[in-house]
């Protein structure tokens, strides 16, 4: 663990050839600390790789890679989807909250009878945090945070067509009264709450 005031390095991931031709600096008696200031790899990293080669009869045979696959709740085109019913409902002023978007996730998932939706994910009868976590990694556009309140009227009567008209009237009024800038007032509702969230 560093210190605090040394900088990060940025770590990359090493090819199989290059663990490889690190283990076999190991092999011919380098020490583990004197390969990886060698080849850039980290001490940790590479006495993990060195304590795995003992699986494996030769370094020739050595396989770093994992060998599982992780179980995608979802198909792309189903993420697609979900990713695209959040930004229809964001678009519809019904922004949906991290909670809300795990609930509609594991509808979703029973709807399209997934194969492989977690045990815990039908006990809370919600999706998982972690799930949340990489979908969002996957999906970089979305951003779910607390939606704001907006009244309905305002979500509805919000176009162009209107917003021309506002602006028409109030050229018209501003040309009819010839307002100075100290007569004009900004009087709103605060306190008073009239929209849903």
């Amino acid at each position: 663990m560093g210190r605090f005031w040394e900088k990060k390095t940025e770590r990359i991931r090493k090819s199989e050839a290059q663990i490889k031709a690190a283990l076999e600096e190991i092999e011919r008696g380098r020490s583990i600390r004197e390969v990886a200031s060698l080849l850039g790899f980290s001490k940790s990293s590479l006495q993990r790789y060195w304590d795995k080669r003992k699986q494996f009869a030769t370094i020739a045979g050595f396989q770093s890679q994992r060998n599982f696959v992780p179980k995608q709740v979802f198909t792309t085109e189903q993420e697609t989807m979900l990713e695209n019913y959040l930004v229809k409902s964001s678009e519809m002023f019904y922004g949906l909250t991290n909670e809300q978007t795990r609930k509609v996730a594991y509808q979703y998932a029973v709807a399209v009878k997934s194969g492989n939706i977690p045990e815990t994910w039908h006990t809370d009868e919600i999706a998982g945090r972690e799930w949340l976590v990489g979908f969002m990694s996957r999906h970089k556009k979305l951003t779910l945070r607390k939606p704001e309140s907006t009244s309905l009227g305002r979500a509805a009567c919000f176009n162009q067509a209107n917003l021309d008209a506002f602006y028409n009237n109030l050229r018209e009024v501003y040309q009819q009264h010839s307002f100075l800038p100290q007569d004009i007032w900004n009087v709103d509702e605060t306190g008073v709450t009239t929209l849903h969230s």
